[in-house]
């Protein structure tokens, strides 16, 4: 019978300090030897310092003093440095097969590992083990911002947002983060860690996103796409849909990455929405983004007539868009060059020449065979405006992706200031104070404040 390996082994088998060696680690004597209870390892030529220790059950662990984030175990060091993704069945057997390797012992072709009851459980309990996710229990950074807690619980949200729990290793510090998973089609790569002075992304972000629950026996018939996950939980506080599984909800943690697009793309080609909701910030940021999404998003409800997927980029203060591959000289190509000619005429409109303002160049034509329109305007909030009906109306799809902006910066803000008004319009129904006479009078704000002045 041969002989079946638990990833717990690895924990306590291997001796960390002298596997790290083997990595390239070395033993800062100044901070003692292999044989006491903490081992600082250091790696040259990086600014990385390991501490190890064994625990009671016989677990090597190991923590970074200069990022509260690398630490762990063994699997998690040779996850981190060979990028395996923990959340996949693949990802478990690499490790497994790297540790192996170390030990001398057979990989996963001659072995076999202890099975888990399902693949489902598996990768949930991969999940769990290696970003520590714990169940949302603790919803008090969420309600602060204005979320309530039946939200958080309803079908979109439901087992969407977790709780972390961080603490040093001295134990003298502990915090439960509220934390949203990122995910691309493999599985979790990452997550957008928040608490009340807290806003980070721990593992990667790459392609992955976050995405609300999608209900598999009905497409949902809109996805909003915004910046942070918390906008999207205001959004819905906002504008709930009309039935909880017919909106979803996309999240990219912050500025979109070169490949979550196209993720984000995937996964509408799959759901085929009759409609995209753009919801970034109510900024220049936030509005980049959206003309971004619209240069370069096909809505898969939309015809053939869907104009070409053009690129936007920007800098601190510039933006840029461009529209490769366009056949020279063809009836269509001149139509798009006379669209754009047009349209800087439009954004340029009440901005004298010697102010800042957008030009169209024409790069190609005659006897190259691709033409390509290129178009540079201000980072400014009028121009980014302008551009993002123009982008819209170029590659005909009003009709299928729409920009929602907020009243406040984002969502967020303005939920919050809802929710302000909703308890200063309720404060004064509550308030009574009694006349000189014995009369109790009842007064909305004004009759109140000018009560006050009439009594002082």
């Amino acid at each position: 019978m041969q002989h079946t390996h638990s990833l717990d082994d690895y924990r306590r088998d291997i001796d960390l300090v002298t596997f790290l060696e083997q990595e390239g680690f070395r033993i800062k004597t100044s901070k003692g030897s292999r044989h006491s209870k903490w081992v600082t390892m250091e790696q040259p030529d990086a600014d990385r310092r390991l501490i190890v220790s064994r625990k009671q059950s016989g677990e090597y662990r190991f923590y970074n003093p200069c990022d509260d984030f690398d630490k762990g175990t063994i699997i998690d060091f040779v996850a981190s440095k060979k990028h395996y993704d923990l959340s996949t069945k693949k990802g478990w057997r690499e490790v497994a097969d790297y540790l192996n390797n170390y030990l001398g012992r057979p990989t996963h072709q001659q072995h076999t590992v202890r099975p888990q009851p399902s693949e489902e459980v598996k990768r949930s309990r991969a999940v769990a083990q290696y970003f520590q996710l714990e169940p949302l229990t603790d919803t008090r950074y969420l309600e602060s911002r204005g979320i309530r807690p039946e939200t958080l619980t309803s079908f979109p949200f439901s087992q969407r947002i977790f709780n972390q729990t961080y603490t040093n290793e001295a134990r003298t510090f502990l915090v439960t983060n509220t934390v949203f998973p990122l995910e691309n089609e493999q599985g979790m790569l990452g997550l957008v860690v928040r608490n009340d002075k807290y806003n980070k992304i721990k593992g990667s972000k790459e392609d992955g996103i976050w995405v609300s629950n999608i209900d598999p026996a009905r497409a949902p018939k809109e996805v909003f796409i915004c910046e942070s996950p918390i906008d999207a939980l205001s959004y819905h506080e906002l504008h709930p849909p009309a039935q909880p599984h017919e909106r979803m909800y996309i999240s990219m943690a912050g500025t979109p990455s070169h490949t979550q697009p196209l993720t984000v793309q995937r996964l509408i080609s799959r759901l085929r929405p009759e409609k995209i909701l753009l919801g970034n910030d109510n900024d220049p940021s936030g509005i980049y983004y959206n003309a971004m999404w619209l240069a370069q998003l096909n809505p898969a409800q939309s015809g053939v007539g869907v104009g070409p997927v053009g690129r936007v980029m920007a800098s601190d203060r510039k933006c840029t868009m461009l529209f490769d591959g366009l056949a020279t000289g063809t009836p269509q190509t001149e139509a798009f060059i006379r669209y754009w000619q047009q349209g800087v005429a439009i954004l340029n409109r009440g901005y004298e020449p010697d102010q800042q303002r957008a030009n169209l160049d024409v790069i190609g034509g005659g006897a190259s065979p691709i033409t390509q329109i290129r178009m540079e305007l201000p980072k400014q909030r009028p121009f980014l405006i302008r551009l993002e009906k123009m982008i819209s109306d170029f590659r005909g799809i009003t009709q299928f992706v729409e920009v929602k902006r907020s009243i406040e910066k984002d969502w967020n803000e303005q939920l919050q200031h809802q929710r302000q008004n909703m308890k200063l319009a309720e404060k004064p129904t509550s308030l009574f104070k009694e006349s000189p006479s014995g009369m109790m009078l009842a007064a909305n704000s004004q009759s109140i404040t000018s009560s006050l002045y009439k009594l002082g």
